[in-house]
């Protein structure tokens, strides 16, 4: 009996590492994506000013390291936001009514930890997401010819 008990919980404990891999995955590619697709739009709208740096003299690199510094920007308000309402919703979630009124009695008490670390991962994985998707950008833009780009960029 105590054999099969420990077989189960083995059985369901790769049944969760599988699911926590599927959701991370995912919820990765929901963070690139976006990320991705914002960058690219604006390195297609922007090719006329790509361009106009590339000719006074930014460098291919200088041009790709914009891009990726843009989107180091997002990702850290990407974190800023999402710290802001982690903790907005725990303390919703932990705050007890005072009085037994008839519209907050469905409300349960919920108390959440907010560890530091938990705080610096999803920084990190904000920032992580936003960097993968600006290197497609980033090579993109920087691979311009810039005065393709200004001509491109004026009837854009």
């Amino acid at each position: 009996a105590q054999e099969s008990r420990i077989t189960e919980i083995h059985e369901q404990d790769a049944s969760l590492q599988l699911l926590v891999l599927v959701v991370g995955t995912g919820v990765f590619g929901f963070g690139v994506v976006p990320g991705f697709s914002v960058l690219m739009d604006s390195t297609d709208r922007k090719r006329g000013t790509i361009g106009i740096l590339r000719v006074m003299g930014v460098s291919q690199l200088g041009v790709f390291y914009l891009v990726v510094f843009r989107a180091m920007v997002i990702g850290i308000l990407a974190a800023a936001l999402c710290t802001v309402t982690f903790y907005t919703i725990s303390t919703f979630l932990a705050w007890t009514p005072a009085a037994e009124s008839l519209w907050v009695t469905w409300k349960p008490t919920v108390n959440i930890s907010i560890a530091i670390d938990d705080i610096g991962v999803m920084c990190a994985g904000a920032l992580l997401c936003s960097c993968c998707g600006a290197l497609w950008p980033g090579w993109k833009a920087s691979s311009l010819d810039p005065f393709e780009a200004i001509v491109q960029g004026r009837f854009h």
